[in-house]
């Protein structure tokens, strides 16, 4: 997740870069003007000079499509955000953002191959946790399972020690009545 952060970082930076080097160059393109206003020039030969007004609206008519550009990027990047956990989503959004903002053509050039081995790598990162996670609920169960057999190991030892007792106790107590009723007999048989 910390790639896909910092690639989304390196994305916005460069997309600001640029937005500031076109932003500088307008600039620089205003004051280039404003300087080459403060040299005398020759009158033109027929037409009128520019009114300044025009050109002070055309400039912030620039700077609020400039910063309406930045505007857009910025909520697109937060759109792009907010599908972080979901990796496809979050590519296919982060290429449409590289399409819309860096490509002049608004073609995204891959190679082929770099998209088979990626797909094949994420693939095997993906197998991979899964057969970690099977590896670890087995180990689970199989615990369990030794938990519960050693648990009902010692409950049936238990029962059966508690059988034993009580069969012994009433093979005593048989025993016990058995001599009682030969001494009733026996004393019956003497008077």
């Amino acid at each position: 997740m910390g790639i896909k952060i910092k690639v989304l970082s390196e994305l916005l930076q460069e997309t600001l870069k640029e937005l500031e080097i076109a932003k500088s160059a307008q600039e620089d393109d205003e004051h280039d003007q404003d300087d080459q206003d403060d040299q005398p020039e020759p009158p033109p030969p027929t037409p009128p000079a520019p009114d300044p007004r025009v050109a002070e609206k055309k400039r912030n008519l620039k700077i609020r499509q400039l910063e309406i550009y930045i505007k857009r990027f910025k909520e697109d990047l937060h759109t792009c955000l907010e599908s972080i956990t979901d990796f496809k989503e979050l590519k296919r959004k982060v290429l449409k953002l590289k399409s819309r903002y860096l490509d002049p053509d608004g073609k995204v050039e891959v190679d082929p191959a770099d998209v088979v081995v990626k797909t094949l790598k994420a693939e095997k990162v993906s197998l991979q946790t899964e057969l970690d996670h099977s590896k670890k609920v087995i180990h689970l169960l199989s615990q369990t399972m030794r938990d519960y057999k050693h648990k009902t190991t010692e409950r049936f030892k238990d029962l059966e020690r508690d059988y034993l007792i009580e069969i012994n106790a009433e093979r005593s107590e048989k025993f016990r009545l058995e001599r009682e009723n030969k001494k009733v007999k026996s004393w019956q048989n003497r008077w």
